[in-house]
């Protein structure tokens, strides 16, 4: 056996003794078995209920009296999103964002129904989730194991011992990063395993995909491990004192792990703030009113239209045209609309990408920032699908309230807002509305730079390897 398995090796037969060691795998293996079953319960529960609201929104949709088209359109549907399987592991921004929309003519509503509306206060200190044992739990249990693995070597003797016998300080340091890095790799495959066999048991959707995307997580996660065991071994091997290491490392995670992000958090929403969301639709009012350019108003965009289309078919009044001009008002009128909410919105979002990319760009100097941001995004639970969903909704409105203007357009008559009336015939061509999460690497396209982040740091601690061999 080479040099490197025979320190790795021993290294095992020191934790086999260790009771410490057995105490923090008994407490990880509880910690993540009680947040599968939490994140079981509840994924079924919100399952039950987002798929029930749904089919009772489609069911009132069809079963609508009859009316007239665009009437249909301001009696609306509901949007609502889907339950992602992979949110049991990290369920990110998913408690702070909302889970339904009700759309209808004219307006762009916000998403409502967030589950930290519903929740106590101490839901600002994030939920309780397998992501929170692979970010914050582990790392300290990492620290934890390995704050005194030079130094023990050291105050025993035998660290001169094994240079005397040629072992090389860069084998033996890399031989006390491995070790534990092996360790927490075995422990997450097997749970990982125990959680896949018992989300299928539980009829949970779990395929081909989110095996990938599980993958991928546990993958991002391990990067994020190597660059805490170097730095931890780094400190154990420059620390005089066990008390020096721990308290160094303890402050480290502290920093690392609350301190820093609270404090980024704040810097980003300081040099990049956000409008009120009084303010945002204030301005949308004032823009569809009177024209995204402070010109052009409503009532003058109307008579343009109707303009153009007298003269298109020659006509002298509006009931000589072959088309109801209200409805052909109607549909331009929601194009406009929604021009400018997607430009408003899109101002919005430009922001939150601005916000996010400090962040992201931070994450150099903390890699829990880049794992947490990629561990969202191959979960699907980040910003960027919550978008996507808004986005979607978005679409799906404008479907089925144009569909219903141009009804109107095509089938009626002016003034005929009493009369003319339709039924399921016409409600059954709005499909029902569908969204499902993006692919492992469509979710991760928006996150280059933290994939970036986390891969430089990894390489540079493997290469800090021989740095530290040098003061062994």
């Amino acid at each position: 056996m080479d040099t490197l398995g025979l320190i790795i090796g021993h290294q095992f037969r020191e934790w086999k003794r260790n009771r410490l060691v057995h105490g923090f795998i008994a407490i990880l293996v509880v910690l993540w078995v009680f947040a599968l079953y939490a994140g079981i319960v509840w994924y079924h529960s919100t399952a039950r209920i987002r798929e029930g609201a749904a089919s009772q929104s489609r069911e009132n949709w069809l079963g609508q009296e009859r009316k007239h088209p665009h009437i249909a359109a301001h009696f609306g549907n509901f949007a609502f999103k889907h339950v992602n399987p992979l949110s049991i592991f990290d369920n990110g921004t998913d408690m702070y964002t909302g889970t339904y929309v009700y759309l209808e003519a004219h307006r762009q509503n916000d998403v409502l129904f967030s589950p930290a509306q519903s929740s106590s206060s101490l839901v600002r200190f994030g939920s309780f989730n397998i992501a929170l044992l692979l970010q914050v739990v582990i790392p300290l249990f990492l620290f934890a194991l390995t704050f005194n693995t030079v130094l023990a070597e050291r105050n025993a003797g035998t660290l001169a011992l094994m240079k005397s016998s040629g072992i090389k300080p860069a084998t033996m340091i890399r031989g006390k990063v491995l070790a534990p890095l092996l360790l927490v790799s075995a422990a997450l495959a097997v749970l990982s395993l125990i959680s896949v066999i018992l989300l299928t048991a539980s009829s949970i959707p779990f395929g081909i995909p989110d095996l990938v995307k599980l993958g991928l997580m546990l993958l991002f996660h391990l990067l994020y491990y190597l660059v805490l065991l170097v730095i931890a071994v780094g400190v154990s091997a420059r620390s005089r004192s066990l008390k020096q290491s721990l308290l160094a490392l303890t402050g480290i995670w502290i920093f690392a792990c609350v301190v820093w992000p609270k404090l980024l958090g704040n810097i980003s929403g300081v040099l990049h703030p956000l409008p009120s969301n009084t303010l945002v639709k204030n301005a949308i009012r004032e823009d569809i009113l009177n024209g995204l350019d402070g010109h052009n108003t409503s009532d003058q965009r109307a008579k343009m239209l109707i303009d153009s289309f007298l003269k298109k078919y020659g006509a002298t009044t509006t009931s000589q045209l072959p088309v109801n001009i209200e409805g052909v008002v109607m549909v331009e009128g929601e194009k406009y609309s929604s021009r400018v909410y997607r430009e408003h919105f899109r101002r919005v979002d430009e922001i939150l990408r601005q916000q996010q990319h400090l962040l992201s760009f931070a994450g150099i100097l903390d890699p829990l920032l880049s794992v947490k941001n990629l561990s969202m995004a191959i979960c699907n639970t980040d910003p960027v699908n919550d978008r996507l969903f808004r986005q979607a909704a978005e679409a799906y409105r404008m479907n089925f309230v144009q569909l219903m203007n141009t009804d109107m357009a095509e089938h009626s008559k002016e003034n005929e807002f009493g009369i003319y009336k339709v039924g399921r015939e016409v409600f059954d061509r709005v499909a029902p509305f569908r969204f499902r999460p993006s692919g492992p690497l469509e979710s991760l396209s928006g996150y280059v730079v933290d994939l970036f982040c986390l891969a430089v740091l990894a390489v540079l601690s493997w290469s800090c390897i021989y740095l530290i061999a040098r003061k062994v």
